[in-house]
This record gives structure tokens, C-alpha cells and sequence, in this order.
């Protein structure tokens, strides 16, 4: 899937998406990872849902984001509450989806200027 959306605020913006691998500008990434508009931190340690906890998820809230999106590969995997503990306590709206959905929610808020952080697993 082709992504186009521009934003000029963003450094970095989701150009594609396909199963087990996401284009960033011009990198194509096969490793988990975190995304923000200004920031790109890979590797991330996180190989599937269950790994997701207060430790793995700290590089995400390091970015101050007012919300995190969660792609969570080819399907959408939810949590298990007590996994995002760290996130519900400092009140910061999050999304958990598929990561084709979390690319173009990703890149829309973006444009919307919004402090969006996103950890894709892959």
C-alpha cells in the first residue's frame, strides 16, 4: 500500500506499507521500530504484543507524545491492560491496530500536527 500524504512539519512520513516491512522516506525498515514526526529510534525490542511493558514502552513516552499508536503487524493483537499501565497512567490516548491502519492514521495525524508516537512491530 502507497502512502502519500505530505506534511512539511515532519522530518519523517510513512511512504508504505507492506506485510513485515514500512518505507520511511526513503528507508524501508524490517525491524520493529519507533516513529514520531522528528524522531526515528530502531531498533525497538518488541517482537509481538506480548513483550510490550512499562520498560519496552518508555521509549515511546520519552517523546511526549499526546497519543501512541501501537501497529501491531498484518493483524490487529490487543494487550493485555496491565501491559499499558505506563501509558494509562499519564493519560495519553493511544491506538491499538493492524500496521497498514496505523500507517495512514500515522502520517493524517502528522499532518494534523498532532505529537504522535508510533511503535510498529514487525
Amino acid at each position: 500500500m502507497l502512502l502519500s500524504q505530505d506534511s512539511a512539519h515532519s522530518a519523517y512520513l510513512i511512504r508504505s506499507c507492506e506485510s513485515g516491512r514500512i518505507k520511511v522516506n526513503d528507508s524501508i525498515y524490517e525491524t520493529s521500530f519507533i516513529l514520531s514526526s522528528q524522531t526515528l529510534i530502531q531498533p525497538w525490542p518488541v517482537h509481538h504484543v506480548s513483550e510490550l511493558n512499562d520498560t519496552t514502552l518508555e521509549s515511546l513516552l520519552t517523546l511526549e507524545p499526546e497519543v501512541i499508536i501501537i501497529g501491531t503487524g498484518d493483524t490487529v493483537q490487543f494487550p493485555e491492560g496491565f501491559q499499558l499501565k505506563s501509558i494509562m497512567a499519564r493519560k495519553i490516548g493511544y491506538e491499538v491496530m493492524n500496521n497498514a491502519s496505523a500507517c495512514r492514521t500515522f502520517n493524517v495525524l502528522c499532518a494534523e500536527n498532532r505529537r504522535v508516537v508510533a511503535g510498529f512491530i514487525l
